[in-house]
């Protein structure tokens, strides 16, 4: 049975125990109450994990050694525009040639130099540009993934194959609950396709649909390890009467971790 892992989602931050400020600790404590909350046991398992914008510098040896993880970010169905960025409507995955994502520097494709250094490698779908539920965000590419799950769950499970990726996180951050918590947010969305509903289906459907497709790879390939299956929820995803934090619990057992981001949300400890 897996057990879900909570991991602090600090973009380009070490995080030092010993030397926490007052605002750490509690995001730590908050985090520690969620692993509770979901009946998580604690073992012998630990990770630090490095997020990659893929359209920055390839990262040193120096730069990603003290890290377990190297998580790409992001695969996007959008092009980017200063104006608002420009959803694929078929919720598409923007690819380089062979069916590829870059994983940094918008061109390297490569995986095999961080995994042969002992890097587990996640590819993450998602991100702000893909819309978020902040005020004054104007993106909704989301909208036109909803009823999409199949085809958008064997897209991003090929890319893992072609690219030997280690998994798979998603990246959510926009609106599922505008009925409740979230009134008044994702003013922008596509009301012909947008329902707190379908928000909800989407992340819930995707996921399990990622882990079986995932565990099809892991016995086609002969695979003694599981794929990694995340999601990097906001904090405020997480109180416990969220919708998102309810089917988090629900999906507990196709997880491996989940990493909660602290620095968009409500706690904003650093």
């Amino acid at each position: 049975k897996n057990i879900i892992f909570i991991s602090l989602h600090l973009r380009h931050l070490t995080m030092a125990l010993f030397s926490l400020s007052p605002r750490r600790r509690s995001a730590l404590t908050f985090a520690l109450a969620i692993a509770n909350v979901l009946s998580i046991r604690a073992l012998n398992d630990s990770r630090l994990i490095a997020y990659v914008g893929n359209w920055q510098t390839c990262p040193t040896v120096a730069q990603y050694t003290p890290y377990t993880h190297m998580v790409v970010a992001f695969a996007v169905s959008y092009s980017w525009s200063v104006g608002g960025n420009i959803c694929n409507t078929d919720c598409s995955i923007n690819t380089l040639a062979g069916n590829t994502v870059p994983i940094c520097q918008n061109t390297v494709t490569d995986t095999s130099t961080w995994r042969n250094a002992g890097k587990k490698v996640v590819l993450s779908f998602g991100g702000a540009g893909m819309g978020g539920s902040w005020i004054g965000d104007t993106n909704h590419c989301w909208d036109y993934c909803f009823g999409k799950e199949d085809t958008l769950s064997t897209a991003l499970v090929n890319i893992v194959n072609n690219q030997n990726f280690d998994g798979i996180d998603i990246d959510y951050e926009y609106c599922y609950d505008i009925a409740g918590s979230q009134a008044g947010r994702c003013a922008d969305r596509d009301t012909s396709l947008y329902t707190d509903a379908k928000a909800q289906i989407f992340l819930s459907t995707l996921t399990s649909l990622l882990r079986t497709k995932l565990d099809a790879l892991q016995a086609t390939k002969g695979l003694t390890e599981r794929y990694e299956l995340t999601h990097a929820p906001m904090d405020s995803d997480l109180t416990i009467t969220s919708p998102y934090y309810q089917l988090l619990k629900a999906q507990r057992d196709n997880l491996n971790f989940i990493m909660p981001k602290f620095y968009n949300g409500t706690t904003r400890p650093v």
